[in-house]
């Protein structure tokens, strides 16, 4: 697991999609930088770090919830890589008693370094339904 920080979920819209923005750098166990690929998941050789959401609920029951990063960029191990990721507030994040957010899984003895951390609502949907011919009620 890597850096964790408790969320205020009160504070989140159920619903509403988010976004969270980061920079990130990896280096490996002699300090070197370490490039990653995006398309390896979970804990192998290469694989690039995933926002996770660890959730509890009031009946003390844990859930998790992985999101990856959707930078278009390749990862390049020389600069502060973003990371940008989305979720949408589902009943299970809502109604949490607590939750925390944590970048983890690149390989065992990579140092993940974080920096510039932002959570925003995504407006990149402004429109709910495009088709006026079709109602919302």
């Amino acid at each position: 697991m890597g850096p964790k920080h408790a969320l205020k979920t009160q504070c989140f819209v159920e619903g509403m999609r988010y976004a969270l923005d980061a920079k990130i750098k990896l280096l490996d166990e002699n300090g070197d930088p370490f490039e990653c690929d995006k398309t390896h998941t979970w804990i192998d050789e290469k694989s690039c770090p995933l926002l996770t959401f660890q959730l509890t609920n009031a009946n003390g029951e844990k859930a998790w919830k992985y999101y990856a990063n959707e930078s278009p960029n390749n990862w390049d191990s020389a600069i502060w890589n973003p990371f940008n990721s989305f979720f949408t507030i589902d009943e299970d994040i809502s109604n949490a008693v607590s939750a925390y957010f944590y970048v983890e899984r690149p390989r065992a003895g990579i140092s993940l370094i974080i920096d510039q951390i932002a959570i925003s609502r995504d407006c990149t949907t402004l429109i709910a339904n495009g088709d006026a011919e079709v109602s919302i009620d």
